[in-house]
């Protein structure tokens, strides 16, 4: 298992703005894992996201660079603290 998101006190470096998605038709409650690839020359360590209370937090679950690419891996809990209406309703 993987330790829990660690909430930063400072507000992160976001090189590429903000990434914005909703995803419907997950079962509610439902975690889904999610990948976003950058390029591998960008220095990165981690994948910044506010919680419901404003707070940033590290969400990464592995960061990878294979050739040019690094690929960012993240879950999002349908209903938790990482999506943003909060609510248990199928949608992230």
């Amino acid at each position: 298992a993987l330790p829990p998101p660690v909430a930063d006190q400072h507000t992160p470096s976001l090189p590429f703005g903000q990434l914005s998605f909703e995803v419907p038709g997950v079962l509610p409650g439902e975690r889904v894992q999610f990948s976003v690839f950058i390029d591998g020359d960008v220095a990165v360590d981690g994948y910044y996201k506010q919680n419901n209370a404003g707070a940033w937090v590290d969400v990464a679950t592995a960061i990878v660079t294979s050739g040019n690419k690094t690929r960012i891996d993240f879950a999002v809990e349908d209903g938790g603290p990482f999506d943003s209406d909060g609510v248990v309703n199928g949608t992230i």
